[in-house]
């Protein structure tokens, strides 16, 4: 069992956080589903440790379902 797979057990879903790989999720999904404060993610992005993000249009922070997938799952491993 990868550690993804342990993490997605958690988070109630059969094989990713996010069921579609390809779905853009706005900063509160992130937020909402890694459980932590808008404000902590903003900072996180500010100091450039969170999951990976980008910027549609001059102010729409997106970020990519498999990018925060793959960052819960660093984070699940780092802690091994």
């Amino acid at each position: 069992m990868t550690a993804l797979d342990d993490t997605a057990r958690w988070a109630g879903t059969s094989t990713t956080l996010a069921s579609d790989v390809g779905r853009l999720l706005n900063s509160a999904e992130v937020a909402q589903m890694i459980r932590v404060p808008e404000a902590t993610l903003r900072y996180w992005r500010h100091v450039g440790i969170g999951p990976r993000s980008f910027k549609m249009g001059p102010r729409r922070v997106l970020y990519r379902a498999d990018d925060v997938d793959a960052w819960v799952a660093a984070q699940y491993a780092d802690q091994r």
